[in-house]
């Protein structure tokens, strides 16, 4: 791991910044630089820092641009002007960036706080920010941390554009909040801290989490006393910022504290700044968080790895944003809904953390989009972060709030920050990705992540994270059954059922994991091997397995990760045999899941809809693999027949699991492929006599129920309510399954 250097940081939400104070001196109201007279004399333009910005012939357009100034580490050099708008507008610019990707970055500030981050190699970009009617100071920075550099070291601005209207005003530094106080290094003998770094609040502040860099402990201390006040530490090392909710800590006015960031037993951090936060710099907010900015050198250096950390705090009163970073692995955490030709979908295409949300994949003239709806309590601020890769100007990903566009993105853009002022009340927010009708570059999609709605935070327990290569299917009620009245009569009466919340595999077991952990079943007194299980390939489904081996090989699973067994027989765990086993509902091993629990899974969280996904209920190659016929009028492929591209060598014709779109809750294949073993006896007029919460079947009967169809089947047997079942021991190369686990 790469040793850095850097400065303690703190997170301050809610802070607000003392106003400009700035002398209203007008000048031209020319709303383009382009920096074509070679200096920095059109506008009232202020540089400062280690190095000023200069004139430069590596721009966007014409002969010159601006660079920021030659800085060593920790740092920095600044361009600012400072204007009045009449009423709200847009400030864009073009910008270029060549550094050491997450550490040494290009910054915007508006109005002290900062609107955009950028680092590592970026060529020119365009960015847009909106901007309200009043006086606003526009800062772009480039600053870097304590070692290393990478490419040109330095930053480019060119063709910058404000509203027709501006009246520009000369700059003067602003004063800012002091709500720490002094700040300074200090060294202890006592035991409780080596080195620390101590901060004198100015009013009462409430802490409520701390965030590390590689995953260090970081403990606060009473400077007086001495006493531990919270410690914690990441669970997951790691060259990225992590958060770590604490029990919230009431910090008082004119009281010393002391923080660390520990590991291995010591404590390490890089002082920055002349240690003052009312100094004419002062502190500033980068992206999620602020740091203690000054001109003056680090006082002392530490030869050893080093670590930082900040406090996420809250002034008294104020409420935390809510925040939505997909970390769930689903769509659980808020009441989103997906639409359009395709779904959006949770993708490890994050910009931090494990997960981001992309666009799901359309053809031309099409859209998929993504919305959330709630009650904003107060006036406030959304933020959010997206990337898009399209062709520019032509497929866009917009963004809108109650119906209007508030922004538009298209070519090839990294992540970047946006952010609009919203209003209190009932609000629908809406992120669309949409194509025109030819041509597709790039990775024809967009993503988004990291989003923070105005408001206090939900005070409800944050959602469980879902285990490996399973997704949380939330619990709640559904209309279960044949809605279109196309199917067989056991198929109805449509009926509401509730489920409890459970984890669903993603995949249907693949040939490789059945043999990875049958493999380990034989070797631990089951009576199932790899060889019990066929596939037409290691990432295709497995088939010619049993529904008593899927319900072994589920203990076996359970087992060799630590879990509880569900299926017992006579209180023993089912290893051996081809018994009618008894399944324990409350323990956390893996099961299979219940016809209802399959349902609603496969549903998405769309209602009443005939296949797995929710805009269309029509079904082509193009969805899912299975048998096409025209006897169906809502199968409307253009290839007939068994799906052309894995039409291929020998029976069975199954293709790579998630070789298609997922549905709404992130599930691949829950239409053909193969079907799935359920847990339920097979009853055909279960459905006039089911109870309305967990159905788990009759208590007895001939056949085990199958669901989702497979490559062999036609549409019919691919609709979500379509009910099949077959003899317990039947073990062909059309059948499959995948798994549950009990969620907390």
């Amino acid at each position: 791991m790469k040793a850095k250097r850097g400065m303690l940081v703190f997170l301050i939400l809610g802070l607000g910044l003392v106003g400009p104070g700035v002398a209203a001196a007008a000048q031209a109201q020319t709303s383009l630089e382009g920096f074509e007279t070679g200096d920095l004399s059109r506008f009232p333009w202020v540089t400062g820092g280690q190095a000023p910005w200069a004139i430069t012939p590596i721009s966007h357009s014409g002969a010159y641009a601006v660079q920021a100034g030659k800085v060593g580490d920790s740092g920095r050099s600044w361009l600012q002007i400072s204007f009045t708008l009449q009423s709200a507008g847009e400030i864009s610019f073009w910008y270029k960036v060549s550094s050491e990707e997450g550490h040494d970055f290009l910054l915007l500030f508006v109005d002290g706080e900062v609107r955009g981050r950028w680092s590592g190699e970026t060529d020119w970009t365009e960015a847009n920010f909106p901007l309200t009617a009043g006086t606003h100071m526009i800062r772009w920075e480039y600053i870097k941390d304590g070692s290393d550099k990478e490419g040109k070291d330095t930053s480019y601005l060119d063709d910058i554009r404000v509203p027709t209207g501006a009246v520009f005003v000369s700059s003067q530094p602003q004063a800012r909040s002091n709500l720490l106080g002094s700040l300074g290094h200090t060294d202890s003998s006592s035991g409780n801290y080596t080195l620390g770094y101590q901060f004198t609040p100015l009013q009462d502040i409430t802490i409520v989490a701390f965030r590390s860099y590689f995953g260090t402990k970081i403990s606060l201390w009473d400077a007086g006393t001495g006493a531990l006040i919270a410690s914690a530490a990441a669970e997951t090392p790691g060259e990225v910022w992590t958060e770590i909710p604490i029990s919230s800590q009431v910090l008082r006015a004119g009281q010393t504290y002391v923080v660390g960031a520990f590991t291995a037993g010591k404590a390490y951090y890089w002082v920055e700044g002349p240690g003052m936060l009312n100094s004419t710099v002062g502190a500033v907010r980068i992206g999620d968080g602020a740091y203690i900015e000054g001109d003056a050198r680090p006082t002392r250096a530490y030869s050893d790895d080093m670590f930082l950390v900040d406090f996420v705090y809250l002034l008294a009163g104020v409420g935390r944003a809510v925040e939505e970073g997909f970390e769930s692995g689903d769509f659980s955490q808020l009441p989103w809904k997906t639409g359009g030709q395709a779904p959006w979908t949770v993708t490890s295409a994050a910009r931090t953390g494990s997960y981001g949300a992309q666009a799901g994949k359309i053809g031309h003239s099409q859209a998929t989009w993504l919305e959330v709806t709630m009650t904003v309590p107060q006036d406030g601020e959304l933020m959010f972060w997206y990337r898009v890769s399209s062709e520019s100007g032509c497929d866009i990903l917009r963004f809108s709030v109650d119906g209007k566009v508030l922004g538009e993105w298209s070519g090839e853009v990294a992540w970047t920050k946006a952010s609009f002022p919203v209003a209190a009340g009932p609000r629908t927010f809406r992120w669309e990705y949409a194509k025109d009708g030819s041509v597709a570059t790039g990775s024809d999609t967009a993503w988004l992540d990291d989003i923070v709605f105005p408001g206090p935070r939900p005070t409800a327990a944050p959602t469980p994270t879902a285990p490996r290569d399973m997704v949380l299917i939330p619990a709640g009620s559904f209309r279960m059954g044949d809605s279109f009245n196309e199917g067989d009569s056991d198929e109805r009466p449509v009926h509401t059922v509730t489920v409890s919340a459970f984890y669903m595999d993603k995949y249907e077991v693949t040939k490789a994991l059945w043999d990875e952990v049958a493999s380990w079943a034989q070797a631990n007194g089951y009576d199932i091997g790899p060889s019990d299980g066929s596939g037409k390939a290691p990432n295709h489904p497995v088939w010619d397995v049993s529904w008593h081996e899927a319900v072994k090989w589920a203990n076996a699973r359970s087992e060799q990760e630590g879990l509880t067994p569900c299926y017992t027989v006579g209180g023993a765990v089912y290893r051996r045999g081809e018994s009618a086993p008894d399944c324990t509902w409350t323990a956390n091993g893996y099961r299979l899941p219940t016809e209802a629990e399959w349902e609603k899974a496969a549903r998405g969280g769309c209602e009443g809809g005939r296949f797995p996904w929710c805009d269309t209920d029509t079904i082509q190659h193009a969805r899912a693999n299975y048998a096409s016929s025209s006897n169906y009028s809502y199968d409307t492929s253009p290839t007939r027949g068994y799906h052309p591209t894995y039409k291929t060598g020998s029976e069975p014709y199954t293709s790579p699991v998630g070789s298609f779109a997922p549905n709404g809750y992130g599930l691949y294949d829950m239409a053909g492929n193969v079907g799935e073993w359920c847990w339920d006896w097979y009853d055909f007029g279960y459905y006039s006599s089911s109870p309305g919460s967990d159905p788990r079947g009759p208590a007895s009967g001939w056949g085990r129920v199958i669901r989702g169809g497979g490559w062999i089947n036609y549409a019919d047997a691919c609709r979500a309510a379509n009910r099949s079942n077959i003899g317990p021991g039947y073990d062909g190369d059309d059948l499959g399954f995948r798994l549950v686990r009990t969620a907390p």
